[in-house]
Parts: structure tokens; C-alpha cells; sequence
């Protein structure tokens, strides 16, 4: 009958998700937790070793305590595990200690099941810490303690291809001296672009922290990085070409396609702009009419009033079909071809300098639709050409700027490379900030990033598994070997 009992209570600590060395001697139910008294296989004489000086020549002191701790929940409840610790003490240098089982995990109250449970939500999600408290019945004091467990030191070592970009987190550092935290308002992400993870999160976006971070890691790990795929910020691009000497900066598309975008949003608000003020000024000498008795005069002002009003109520509303590429209308919005011209003729008409700036938009959009490389590279030359000499200054502006930065638009389509990963990633850590309903301290941010956006959160994805990804980033490294 005994063998019975160990072989049933065995099979039930496996269900409960225990080590094989411990057995469960007794069950108890509570309102919202389930209590389980456990016995482990204490280690015999020999196999105790003294915690300060390495002995094995320890006795056992006295009886020991029992000591609860928290475990994987069974169904909706929790689980508390009671277990008893014997104490000890050695011959050797005097000190006593209490032995504990494998399985409990070093200053904090929970077994290794429960750790790995936690660790693996944090990695899957970018569900707040309370969430992952009240999923596992743990506390929120558990899962940040868990969370600081974590030894996560600044990369040393990088990724081939390099994606960089800055995002809003308002997080700090705790200053003794000023016995507050010292807060950024944008900390910067460095992303491995081909596998889509974040390789580090560092607290400023500036040059000079960027500077003396890479200064830190070795020469031959720099020389590695074949591709940094960046935004149009200069600082970006200055510590590509300092400490990155055989990659290839590659300006992310999307960055370029949106500099005009809103270069044709300010020439639309000015337009708006002056609409309105003529309206006023209109509305003004409308009020002067009435109030000399002008019936006529008025209702002539009135109505060009209403009508600058509504070309400007118009202008106002136009910044998606102003900005809306000609391969993508009908394909997401369903716009009407028809309808949309004779809406554009009205816009025009009102505002011949909207005219200049959608067609420098479309212009471009014809640039980035060319299918080879070579007639981009063409393309883009007739559009700098022709619109670095345009009579709109922001359009004008903006085309300096990709002439400035031609070098890396143009690496980004030979090489078919882009930041979309680290966009992608970068919506992610804001979930993560949001989630959080703000953040204080910047390290345990990071920490909290580095495991919702890390690698190890690739690395359980499918889609990784399968190898998808990394084929896809071969045959792509093969096409770019064909071009050159």
C-alpha cells in the first residue's frame, strides 16, 4: 500500500508541474489558492556542502522550519507549495544555514516552473506587469523582482545589417545627489534589421552618447556590419560613416516618400492659411457694408465671404487625396478615379500652388514605382533636377535634402534594405510604455524591451523556426551580389 501512495502522490506532483525528487503529501483548498505540502529528498551526508566555505562536514543543527512558496496555478486558482528546510551547520567555519531544494529559486519566493512561466510571457507579450501578475497569481513586487533578476549588459556584439532609430519614452535614471530621476524625453533602439529583433536600447539619441557607446565595442565586431539602415537624421548617418567603415548607410525609403508628404502638407496649411485670412479680412469690410447701410455691397461680400470659406474648408480636408500614391487609391480606399480627378480640378483651380506640390509628390512616387535600379537612378536624377530649381520653398527644401542624402536613398534600393523592422519594433515598445501607463526607471524599461522585442522573442516565433525569414534574407543577399 505504501508503494501505492508514493507512486500516486509522484504522478501528482508531475501534474502539478513538480520535480521528480518531491512528492506531495497532502492537499488543501482555499478560497482562491490550492495548497500543496510537499516533501523533497534532503541531501544525505556528504552531499551538503557549507554555502561560505564549501564544506561537506555539516550537521544538522535542529528540526528547521517550513517555508511556503508560490508555483505554477492549477486552473483559475493559485498554487503555494509547503515544504520543510532543515538547518544545518558546519564544522568547519560555524556557520549555520537551512538547505533548500533545486528547484526554489534563489531570493524570491517562487519555483523554477513559476519563473519560466513568467519569463516566457514577458518574451511573448508586451502585456503590462500587473497583467502578468494577475495571469500567474504572483504579485507585481514577483514579476519586477524576476524582471531585475535579469543581467542584461550593453551588447558587445553586432548584427550584419544595422536599423537605428529614436523613440519617445520620458523614462530616467535615479540621481543620488538630486534624489530624483533624471529623465529623457527620446531613447534610441538598435535593431538587428534582417531577423527583426532589438539588439540594444540605449538612453539617449544624440551623437555624442551614440559616439561613446560604439567606442566600447571592438574594432573587428564594427568592421562586420555590412548595412545601417537609418533615417534622414544627421547624427545617425555621422556615426555610420565614423565607426562603421564597411557598411552601407541605406536611408530608409519611407522617411524619403514622407519628407515630401509633408512638404506638400505645408504648402497645403499655407494655402488653408491664406484662404482663411482673406475670409476675415472679407468677413471685416462685410460688417463695415452693413453698418453703413450698404445692402448691396454687403450681400456681394457675404457671399464671396462663403465662398473663401469653402474653398478653404476644402483645402483643409484634401491632405489624404493630396497625398494618397495612385497605386495605392483604389487598391486600400477605394477611391473612385472619376471622382477623384474632378475633386483635384477643384482643389487646383483654387490653388495652383497645390498643383506644383502633388505633382512633385506623383513625380516621385513614379521614381520609387520604377521596377530596376537603374531606372530609379535615372528618374531620380530628372526629379532632383527639376524640382531643386522649384518655386515652392518646402518642396525645394526637401529636395535638397535627398539630393544630400542621395548616396543612401539609392543604397537602400540597390541593396533592398530598409528601417521597416525597427519601425515595426518601435510601435512595439510603445505597447510596452503604454501598457505600463508610464515608466519611471529607464534600466528596467530596457530590460522589459530587451525581453518583449529581444531575440529571445524571435526565437520562439514560427516564423523563424521555419527558417522563412533567413532564406528570404539569402536569396536577397544573393540578388544584391547579381547587381553589383
Amino acid at each position: 500500500m505504501a508503494k501505492k501512495n508514493t507512486k500516486k502522490c509522484n504522478h501528482e506532483a508531475l501534474i502539478a508541474g513538480l520535480p521528480e525528487d518531491a512528492s506531495i503529501d497532502r492537499i488543501e483548498q482555499h478560497p482562491h489558492s490550492i495548497e500543496l505540502f510537499v516533501s523533497w529528498n534532503e541531501p544525505g551526508i556528504g552531499e551538503r556542502f557549507c554555502p561560505s566555505c564549501g564544506s561537506s562536514r555539516c550537521v544538522k543543527k535542529d528540526s528547521g522550519i517550513f517555508q511556503t512558496v508560490r508555483h505554477l496555478p492549477l486552473g483559475i486558482r493559485g498554487t503555494l507549495i509547503t515544504f520543510h528546510k532543515p538547518r544545518y551547520r558546519c564544522k568547519e567555519c560555524g556557520r549555520t544555514f537551512y538547505l533548500k531544494p533545486k528547484w526554489l529559486v534563489k531570493d524570491i519566493s517562487i519555483t523554477f516552473p513559476l519563473l519560466l512561466d513568467v519569463y516566457k510571457r514577458l518574451v511573448s507579450s508586451s502585456a503590462s506587469i500587473k497583467t502578468i501578475a494577475t495571469d500567474t497569481h504572483t504579485s507585481t513586487a514577483i514579476v519586477r523582482n524576476i524582471i531585475d533578476h535579469f543581467e542584461m549588459p550593453h551588447t558587445t556584439v553586432l548584427p550584419e545589417t544595422i536599423g537605428i532609430d529614436e523613440f519617445k519614452g520620458g523614462t530616467g535614471i535615479y540621481d543620488p545627489m538630486l534624489k530624483r530621476f533624471v529623465t529623457e524625453k527620446y531613447h534610441c533602439v538598435i535593431t538587428d534589421a534582417d531577423e527583426g529583433f532589438v539588439v540594444d536600447v540605449l538612453f539617449k539619441p544624440t551623437y555624442a552618447y551614440l559616439a561613446d557607446f560604439f567606442k566600447g565595442i571592438p574594432l573587428y565586431e564594427r568592421q562586420q556590419v555590412r548595412f545601417f539602415c537609418t533615417d534622414m537624421r544627421s547624427g545617425f548617418s555621422k556615426v555610420a560613416r565614423r565607426f562603421f567603415p564597411n557598411a552601407k548607410i541605406c536611408i530608409d525609403p519611407f522617411h524619403v516618400t514622407q519628407l515630401i508628404t509633408k512638404a506638400v502638407g505645408t504648402v497645403r496649411i499655407d494655402e488653408w492659411r491664406r484662404l482663411n485670412n482673406a475670409a476675415a479680412a472679407v468677413s471685416v469690410e462685410a460688417s463695415d457694408a452693413k453698418e453703413n447701410g450698404n445692402h448691396d455691397l454687403y450681400a456681394s461680400l457675404t457671399a464671396q465671404v462663403k465662398s473663401l470659406s469653402g474653398d478653404a474648408a476644402l483645402i483643409k480636408a484634401s491632405q489624404r487625396i493630396l497625398t494618397t500614391s495612385p497605386y495605392n487609391g483604389n487598391r486600400y480606399w477605394n477611391l473612385d478615379e472619376t471622382r477623384r480627378d474632378r475633386r483635384l480640378d477643384e482643389i487646383f483651380a483654387i490653388s495652383p500652388s497645390l498643383k506644383a506640390a502633388y505633382d512633385a509628390l506623383m513625380d516621385f512616387y513614379d521614381v520609387t514605382g520604377c521596377n530596376s535600379f537603374a531606372a530609379k537612378h535615372s528618374a531620380l536624377t530628372k526629379w532632383l533636377g527639376t524640382y531643386t530649381q522649384c518655386d515652392l520653398s518646402p518642396i525645394r527644401q526637401a529636395a535638397y535634402s535627398i539630393r544630400y542624402h542621395r548616396k543612401g536613398i539609392e543604397n537602400a534600393w540597390r541593396c533592398r534594405k530598409s528601417n521597416s523592422p525597427t519601425e515595426g519594433l518601435n510601435k512595439k515598445i510603445k505597447d510596452v510604455k503604454r501598457l505600463a501607463f508610464g515608466a519611471h526607471d529607464f534600466e528596467r524599461f530596457r530590460k522589459r524591451v530587451m525581453l518583449a522585442c529581444g531575440a529571445d522573442s524571435v526565437e520562439i516565433s514560427p516564423y523563424t523556426i521555419f527558417g522563412e525569414k533567413r532564406s528570404a534574407n539569402e536569396s536577397s543577399s544573393q540578388e544584391e551580389k547579381t547587381d553589383d
